[in-house]
């Protein structure tokens, strides 16, 4: 009797453990908004016509994500803004904005750079969040340590698109930079 009295709260002890460690552990970890939206643009700069190109990657709200892209600057002989949808997972979500949480990008306001750099690629990123818009400027405004900030959610924004995505958008900016020469 004692044996099964001994297992009963050894079983009740490693339980209450298990419980401890999990509902601690997710304390530290906020859960995601439900509205949760990030949009990552992307520009490539000052380029002559067929070497210019711009993507969005938009993520959320929920798993869904969009990826954007158009090269040219839209006249003709630019083609249409091509879209292609993916799903994103629960983990990738829950890390997207654990990222944005560390990096602190749910504020209003930013400090701008001394001097702004013109001409070269340009990145911005605008976040949702429980009702709330934030609009991150473009790295070139933005003070060096912010930089840094931004640039690790926009890589994981990134890594969040499937390869073939990218390969697919390559592939149009390929053909896009070879009908300049063709004709």
């Amino acid at each position: 009797m004692k044996n099964i009295n001994i297992k009963i709260i050894f079983t009740v002890t490693l339980f209450l453990v298990i419980m401890l460690i999990n509902t601690t552990g997710c304390a530290d970890t906020p859960e995601p908004a439900e509205d949760l939206t990030v949009k990552l643009y992307w520009d490539a700069g000052t380029l002559s016509p067929e070497y210019y190109y711009y993507y969005r990657i938009i993520i959320g709200p929920g798993l869904i994500g969009r990826f954007e892209y158009q090269p040219g600057y839209g006249e003709p002989p630019a083609p249409d803004i091509w879209k292609a949808d993916f799903e994103a997972n629960q983990n990738q979500i829950d890390n997207l904005y654990q990222l944005i949480i560390e990096n602190n990008l749910l504020k209003g306001q930013w400090e701008e750079a001394d001097e702004i750099a013109e001409g070269g690629s340009f990145s911005s990123i605008t976040i949702t969040a429980d009702g709330r818009e934030y609009e991150i400027p473009g790295e070139p405004a933005l003070k060096r340590e912010d930089i840094k900030k931004t640039e690790e959610v926009s890589d994981y924004l990134r890594k969040m698109v499937p390869s073939y995505i990218w390969e697919e958008m390559e592939s149009r900016q390929n053909q896009f930079e070879e009908s300049f020469t063709s004709e």
